[in-house]
């Protein structure tokens, strides 16, 4: 009788203790991600931007028929100043009250007293707000989809869609730090405000009409110089004249997403740095 020979797979190699380690934590960040993604999906953000975004269109439309020449390109800038303003607030709200929540139901504290590393927890929690702008900036861009032209709408969502990120990031920042969400919602519409306007405020502390002979003067322009190299320079992501005057150039894309991966790095590193120090 013939005996078949046996075939034998062969196995599979360990992985070392380092690699599974990243393969873990990797999987632990990606399953908060996860999670709050479907929480943001299930809460009522879905429901109030749709509302918020199609009032928005119903008042450009208003807006449109009081402008007297240009009526198209007066909608589409009134459009994308709006809808620009309301996601951002949306999002840092949404983050902000979401942590709160997590805190006060000690959802946060039954999380990490598994084995559950905080880095990856901040990570995930990051990753999934990111995910969230990123749906907020792809609805908005179906909103000005009338109208606007394709190529000029792409380059200004990926704008709007790196400024979101920054923002959430910002305000996740602030909600570890405060565990408050009126303080986190406040710190981060200050931040918003002044990375919005540094350049402006600089331009008109440098201007020639206005004199800057005192101390005072000489110290506020120095401050408003410090600012514009600390802060990102909010005013060139998402310009509303982009959607109908000229398509934002590639430099203008490539400057907001480095200084949107600086400030996420910075404020990732100040947030787990101060997670890790609080006990729950």
């Amino acid at each position: 009788m013939l005996r078949m020979p046996s075939l034998s797979l062969p196995r599979a190699r360990p992985m070392d203790p380092a690699s599974a380690r990243i393969v873990t934590w990797l999987h632990q960040a990606s399953t908060i991600a996860r999670f709050t993604l479907l929480e943001g999906a299930r809460t009522r953000l879905p429901w109030i931007a749709g509302v918020a975004l199609l009032c928005l269109a119903m008042a450009s439309l208003f807006v449109q028929h009081l402008a007297i020449t240009e009526s198209e390109r007066f909608r589409l800038v009134f459009l994308g100043a709006a809808c620009r303003l309301v996601m951002i607030a949306l999002l840092c709200q949404h983050v902000a009250a979401s942590m709160q929540r997590e805190f006060q139901d000690h959802a946060t504290e039954l999380l990490l007293s598994l084995p559950l590393p905080r880095p990856a927890y901040y990570v995930g929690k990051l990753l999934g707000f990111i995910g969230l702008g990123l749906c907020l900036s792809f609805a908005t861009a179906l909103v000005l989809a009338i109208g606007a032209e394709p190529t000029r709408l792409v380059a200004w969502s990926a704008l709007l869609a790196l400024e979101l990120t920054l923002m959430a990031s910002v305000t996740l920042f602030c909600s570890v730090g405060t565990q408050h969400v009126v303080a986190a919602v406040s710190l981060s519409a200050a931040f918003y405000m002044l990375a919005r306007s540094a350049g402006t405020l600089q331009f008109l502390a440098h201007s020639p009409l206005i004199e800057a002979d005192g101390a005072f003067a000489r110290a506020a322009t120095v401050t408003l110089d410090v600012l514009l190299v600390v802060l990102p320079d909010l005013s060139r992501f998402a310009r509303s004249s982009w959607l109908v005057d000229a398509q934002a150039p590639l430099g203008a894309l490539r400057a907001a997403a480095v200084q949107s991966a600086i400030y996420l790095l910075l404020t990732a590193s100040a947030g787990i740095c101060d997670l890790k120090r609080r006990s729950f």
